[in-house]
Order: C-alpha cells, then sequence, then structure tokens
C-alpha cells in the first residue's frame, strides 16, 4: 500500500496539486513497512516542501531524514536516496552547503570502497554541481573530471556529464 501512495503522490506532484502529494507521501512515509520506502516518501516530501518555499516545515524533516539514512545499510539505494537528499538539502539554504558537500563526498568513498563506480561518478558529478552553484569553479571542474576519469574507466557505465 505504501508504494502506491508513494507513487499517487509522486503523480500528483506531475499534476501540480501540491497539498494531494503531501497528503500522499505523508500517508506513505507512516504505513511504509520498509524503511527504504518510508525514506523515500519523505525525501520526496522534503523536495517538495523545498520547491512549494515552505522552508520552515521542511526543515523540521532534516533531523529525521538523516536519522534514518544513516539508519540504512550501504547499498546503491540508499546511496542514492543520500545523494537525493543533499540536492535537496543543498537547494534549502545557503547554509547548508558544508553539510550537503561533506554528505556527498562521504557518499563518493563509501562507493569507492563498494566498487560501485555508478555511485561514486554520480556522486562526485552532483557535489560537482554543488560548487559550480556557489561559482567555486576550480572545485568544480576538479570534480567533474574525477566524476569522468570515473566513467571513463569503465566504458560499461552509460553517464554523461
Amino acid at each position: 500500500i505504501s508504494s502506491a501512495l508513494l507513487g499517487l503522490g509522486n503523480l500528483s506532484r506531475l499534476k501540480q496539486s501540491p497539498q494531494t502529494a503531501i497528503d500522499y507521501y505523508q500517508q506513505a512515509a507512516k504505513q511504509a513497512p520498509r524503511e527504504t520506502i518510508r525514506v523515500q516518501a519523505q525525501l520526496n516530501l522534503f523536495a517538495l516542501l523545498i520547491e512549494l518555499q515552505q522552508r520552515s516545515t521542511a526543515k523540521q524533516l532534516v533531523a529525521p531524514l538523516q536519522q534514518s539514512l544513516s539508519n540504512l545499510p550501504p547499498s546503491r539505494a540508499t546511496f542514492d536516496a543520500q545523494i537525493n537528499f543533499a540536492q535537496s538539502l543543498a537547494r534549502l539554504d545557503s547554509s547548508s552547503f558544508e553539510q550537503s558537500a561533506r554528505l556527498l563526498s562521504r557518499v563518493a568513498q563509501q562507493a569507492q570502497n563498494l566498487r560501485d563506480q555508478r555511485i561514486e561518478s554520480y556522486a562526485y558529478g552532483t557535489l560537482a554541481e554543488l560548487y559550480e552553484q556557489q561559482q567555486r569553479w576550480a572545485e568544480a571542474q576538479k570534480l567533474n573530471e574525477r566524476a569522468l576519469t570515473i566513467v571513463h574507466r569503465d566504458r560499461d557505465l552509460d553517464i554523461a556529464y
């Protein structure tokens, strides 16, 4: 049921019905039997609240999301969720840059340790984007080059920057 509610939330969001999407995401998070679905519903809610400029409500989700993400086992889904969180967190306010950057660096390192080149490259590319938004061009360029080096090392990856 929670997966269906999550899907309905995503559909409502696409149909420009934000309050309906919020309701579905909250229901999905409450009813989720698995932590991964609950976290995904919370992440989608977090991103939507930021998009709707409801920053004070979104800020209330930061600590619970950090806790939930830290409890998930290392996996591609967990890394994707952490990258998603870092991206949303960076949009929350300018003071979140350092926290987002640390999280993305940690994800890249963990992915490297697990030899997941796709996630490692994605994390570095996302971190480069973050630095570009801060107009820190030299760091952004180094990170983009690192992401591209990883992609070129494994010709099977279908990632492009």
